[in-house]
């Protein structure tokens, strides 16, 4: 790469929730959305010492109309989800760190970018997030089915999808990719100068918006020609909340052993419930219905998180979900006494190694394979992937986002009952997920570990 070749910037999936920015030097292309439709009814009256807290109303629930092809697709993909917690958990640093990512949002961000590519470029993307290594389109029909129909699954789930393609006024689109970004992916284009503050402000504004203030800055600078955005937010309240009044400090111990008080949260109620040689599992629903769930997996005595992490397979964990479902069919799910911190992560994580040694390392080479993107910038390669990403997890709910930015160089430019009871107590590091039941796409995956 010569030395004065101009840095450029291509940002990738942002994690976030989505609503407009307009700007004087912006031109937006915003695709018609699908409209959800709602109806509220009163929640029943509960009959604890407390009232559920900020959670008035239940809504309507329907399921993601996946086709066998698509449902395929959403397994493979989640293997590339475990493979990439997997990574991340493994990786120097993060050991016995907290962390959160969304795969998803990676899926997102690089089905966008391999629009644009060709050749081996292109058969890696695709490959790495699970699908066949010609089986690009699968990757952006799944992409638009979930972006249609995730956000109307629950009206009491907040999710929102958005993506948007800025770029600097001096690159020419290709109008080929334009039109596939819009169709499939919903994309806003906007045209934007990279080298000014405006642009810098333009996409931290963006991104602040779209998490809800959770990530409130995504860029230091913007010197680049392209940036490639993808938005998730996730708010939701827990079917059967945690009453403020139990929550007390109590004693986490650390995979260093030592040991620390957090705020821990502390109910009994009906939770389905599995254990197997890892570890034990409790499935904890949002609002209501049984699409959106949080699952915590709570390692065994002589297991680690990392133990947990070594053996999360989609084969292993499709194990895991029949045992929830015959432990449900066999009778009424026990009494559970569940004690869970009420936490809030936030992390920054590094990709780029974690992604070339799972094997996509074509994308950050100068191969001319993102020739797909622009007519006038050819050799684009990446430079850095990044994900922020935040999780707060309370008595009343969960809320997440997260942000994963990919900077591209230019080389070469051309311009009570009588039930078993048992105890759950998530004092000791944990592994939690966040699925959606009908589609089975995974939204969320992280790690506790009390820090």
């Amino acid at each position: 790469m010569k030395e004065n070749s101009k840095i450029t910037g291509i940002l990738l999936p942002l994690m976030l929730a989505c609503t407009g920015c307009s700007s004087d030097s912006v031109v937006e292309v915003v695709p018609d959305r699908p409209e959800s439709d709602s109806t509220e009814i009163q929640l029943p009256d509960d009959t604890q010492e407390e009232k559920y807290s900020g959670y008035e109303t239940w809504a309507d629930t329907r399921s993601i109309d996946l086709t066998d092809a698509q449902r395929h697709a959403v397994s493979r993909n989640n293997d590339f989800a475990f493979n990439l917690f997997r990574a991340v958990s493994q990786s120097d640093g993060l050991r016995e760190k907290s962390f959160a990512l969304s795969p998803l949002s990676v899926t997102y961000a690089l089905g966008m970018l391999n629009v644009g590519a060709t050749g081996q470029t292109s058969q890696e993307i695709t490959s790495l997030l699970g699908f066949g290594a010609e089986d690009k389109e699968a990757v952006n029909d799944l992409c638009r089915q979930l972006i249609e129909e995730a956000p109307q699954v629950n009206n009491a789930v907040n999710l929102q999808l958005a993506n948007c393609v800025a770029i600097d006024k001096s690159l020419n689109l290709e109008t080929a990719y334009q039109e596939k970004v819009s169709s499939d992916y919903y994309a806003e284009v906007a045209s934007l100068p990279f080298e000014s503050q405006e642009s810098v402000d333009y996409i931290n504004d963006w991104c602040n918006k779209h998490t809800n203030g959770m990530i409130p800055k995504l860029v230091e600078n913007l010197t680049g020609v392209l940036a490639i955005i993808n938005a998730i937010y996730f708010d939701a309240p827990w079917t059967h909340q945690f009453l403020l009044s139990k929550t007390q400090e109590e004693t986490f111990t650390k995979s260093d052993q030592t040991q620390q008080r957090l705020p821990m949260m502390h109910e009994v109620y009906v939770y389905d419930y599995v254990q197997n040689d890892d570890y034990s599992a409790i499935s904890m629903p949002y609002a209501r219905g049984e699409n959106w769930k949080m699952y915590v997996l709570l390692p065994n005595a002589g297991k680690t998180v990392e133990d947990v992490a070594s053996g999360l397979t989609e084969a292993s964990w499709n194990k895991t979900l029949t045992d929830f479902r015959e432990c449900r069919q066999n009778g009424v799910p026990p009494m559970i006494d569940v004690k869970l911190p009420r936490f809030k992560t936030e992390a920054s994580l590094e990709l780029n190694d974690i992604i070339s040694q799972m094997g996509a390392p074509s994308m950050f080479l100068s191969r001319g394979e993102f020739a797909g993107i622009s007519s006038n910038y050819k050799d684009l390669l990446v430079s850095i992937i990044r994900q922020k990403s935040a999780i707060e997890v309370s008595e009343e709910g969960t809320t997440a986002a997260a942000a994963t930015i990919i900077e591209m160089d230019g080389a070469n430019l051309d311009s009570d009952p009588v039930r078993p009871k048992a105890q759950f107590y998530a004092n000791r590091p944990f592994t939690y997920l966040i699925q959606e039941a009908s589609s089975g796409a995974i939204f969320f995956i992280g790690t506790y570990q009390g820090d």
